[in-house]
């Protein structure tokens, strides 16, 4: 019996022109910064498998207790701010926003500290992105494989 569905794929994450699409550089820019932060990576997943959407697993609890809210900042803001790298657009923060924010609350007791801290947080966020050798690289792999384990990150990340 031919299953229909399991030849189904969703969707391509490269345009027309072959450049990857703005949600593989915002996942991809999650899971960069999470692992250069000392996260351990789950997964970058771009088929929906794990969420509804494109999702980046991270385990933000191998990172030192003194360093967690701002590296659990961070990587939240990496999505959004590569996201906003590939298009010139600012995306939708919702989530990652709010991860953000509530990272920058358990640092300061101030509202203006706070949205101080997601700010110098987004701008760090971009400099890491835009001096690391492997970002681009890795967005062009996972626009073709869709899917990469943590494992498969660690071993590409050293490689370059």
């Amino acid at each position: 019996m031919h299953e229909p569905m399991m030849e189904f794929r969703p969707r391509t994450w490269v345009d027309r022109q072959g450049r990857p699409e703005p949600l593989v550089w915002h996942e991809a820019a999650h899971a960069l910064v999470g692992y250069r932060l000392g996260m351990r990576v789950e997964f970058v997943d771009m088929t929906g498998a794990h969420a509804p959407c494109p999702s980046c697993g991270l385990d933000e609890t191998t990172v030192p207790e003194t360093e967690r809210a701002r590296a659990t900042g961070l990587a939240a803001l990496a999505g959004p701010v590569g996201e906003s790298m590939a298009n010139g657009r600012d995306p939708l923060w919702r989530d990652d926003g709010h991860v953000a924010h509530e990272a920058a609350r358990s640092l300061a007791a101030g509202v203006d500290e706070q949205v101080e801290l997601v700010c110098d947080w987004r701008r760090e966020a971009r400099r890491m992105l835009e001096r690391d050798p492997a970002y681009v690289p890795l967005v062009h792999v996972l626009a073709e494989r869709e899917r990469l384990t943590g494992e498969e990150l660690e071993t590409f990340l050293r490689e370059i």
